[in-house]
């Protein structure tokens, strides 16, 4: 049996990043404890010597699965900061959620992704329902019958040009 957890500091301060690599040493610690072996299958280091942005773990053994769902969820380290004398701040967060790494990865492209604008009827007045002011944007696997794609309104974002249905030069 075996399990994935990634452990992730998120876009939180550098901090955070130290109780990234301080949280999972203490995981390789007791899954020891517990008879279970752990690998570091990747790791993002932080900006400052022995921190980590984010780490994926393999949890090997006999109720590995159980051992990773008690270290799942946000997960505070309390310590002053090592790198900020006086801080007030003490309690560092960290995210740690089980994964899959043997997931096939979708390619993506920026040109499979079509943008068409139409006009919304929600809230918003005169303005929203004469101009379009909505961008869908249309996957081309979708529109091409493939494995299914995504279509995401997008309205308050404005694109420029051509793909907003105006003239290409015209952005206003």
């Amino acid at each position: 049996m075996s399990a994935q957890l990634l452990l992730s500091a998120g876009r939180g301060p550098e901090e955070c990043a130290w109780a990234v690599a301080r949280l999972l040493r203490r995981l390789e610690t007791d899954a020891t404890r517990r008879r279970l072996t752990t690998h570091r299958v990747d790791t993002v280091p932080g900006d400052r010597p022995g921190t980590f942005r984010s780490a994926v773990v393999e949890i090997h053994g006999a109720g590995a699965e159980a051992f990773a769902a008690t270290w799942t969820g946000t997960l505070c380290w309390q310590a002053p900061s090592p790198y900020r004398a006086g801080a007030g701040r003490k309690n560092w967060y960290v995210t740690a959620r089980p994964c899959r790494l043997e997931t096939a990865m979708t390619p993506f492209r920026e040109s499979d992704v079509e943008i068409e604008a139409c006009r919304t009827g929600s809230p918003g007045g005169q303005h929203r329902n004469k101009a379009s002011t909505v961008r869908w944007r249309i996957h081309d696997q979708l529109v091409r019958g493939n494995p299914p794609g995504l279509n995401v309104p997008s309205p308050r974002r404005r694109v420029p040009g051509r793909e907003a249905g105006r003239p290409p030069g015209r952005t206003g």
